[in-house]
């Protein structure tokens, strides 16, 4: 080593103090950057109005999860609650009235549940409702055999589950419901269009040798959306459960793609693998179909 005044640092050493230095004004950046968001949290606490025409109400509260709602007039709306399996009813007149028209007995474990609503184009002079949802089942002795094919119509009504198991194969459902606003607002089943899988526990020993033992049950990627496309006929978006892509609506129930039913809707063509899938149904003649692309 030199004198005090030319003392040399190894490159070793100099490297160490390099990245102290570094750490500390990234711990310096980390604590203004912190600092920064956390003030930003506290300034959007709330809904933000840039234009001055606008404003924002709250229409009604103490809603249980909900998922979507459809207008049935300018101050009317149905609001499903996810969870619930309910239909709220609220109107805004003199006061906001809020009341249940529907309660469906739902599994509502992970992302299942009350999921999608639709109007019919015609609902002012029919009052067709469509609904997607989640009906349950008692749960299999068996965890990888569901315990039934399906649910019975009319659908249940009243207490929901929880559990992860109880579902049959066939538990995602698109219903028809009629509005009845007079004598106190309610909706009537009035008949099923479809039901699709929704029972997922691929974590079966047999056969052996699938490298998915170890995979828990799910009830996740259900879908849910329904829309009327300007051929006045119902698209159901349906979601892969948990298949990465491979659609559940074929007859082994793994693959799909987007289906069609013919004639009286009793029938569905046998979809070949496809990597998306999108129902649609023409309610006036009760035909469904599941297209291909």
């Amino acid at each position: 080593m030199n004198q005090l005044g030319n003392a040399r640092i190894s490159p070793f050493r100099a490297r160490s103090m390099n990245a102290a230095i570094l750490a500390v004004v990234l711990l310096c950046l980390t604590v203004l950057t912190s600092s920064i968001t956390s003030n930003r949290v506290q300034a959007q606490s709330g809904p933000t109005v840039l234009d001055s025409r606008l404003t924002v109400d709250a229409v009604t509260t103490g809603l249980v999860t909900p998922t979507t709602m459809a207008f049935i007039s300018e101050n009317e709306i149905l609001v499903l609650e996810k969870n619930t399996g309910k239909v709220q009813y609220i109107a805004k007149g003199n006061g906001v009235l809020t009341q249940t028209v529907l309660d469906l007995a739902v599994n509502n474990s992970s992302e299942r549940g009350l999921l999608g609503i639709a109007l019919d184009p015609m609902f002012a002079s029919n009052g067709f409702v469509y609904l997607y949802w989640t009906c349950h089942s008692a749960p299999s002795a068996d965890p990888f055999v569901p315990s039934a094919q399906e649910c019975p119509d009319p659908p249940q009504t009243g207490a929901d589950s929880g559990d992860i198991l109880a579902v049959p194969l066939l538990a995602n459902r698109v219903d028809r419901f009629i509005w009845n606003a007079a004598g106190g607002p309610s909706l009537t089943f009035d008949r099923n269009l479809i039901k699709l899988r929704a029972f997922q526990n691929d974590g079966a020993p047999d056969p052996p040798n699938q490298g998915d033992a170890a995979q828990p049950p799910r009830g996740n990627h259900d879908g849910g959306i329904l829309a009327f496309g300007p051929d006045g006929k119902l698209y159901i978006m349906v979601g892969d459960l948990g298949r990465r892509g491979q659609l559940q609506n074929s007859a082994i129930g793994s693959h799909g793609d987007r289906t069609r039913t013919y004639g009286d809707g009793r029938s569905i063509r046998r979809p070949r693998p496809r990597s998306s899938s999108l129902f649609r149904s023409h309610p006036a003649t009760e035909q469904r179909r599941v297209d291909s692309n």
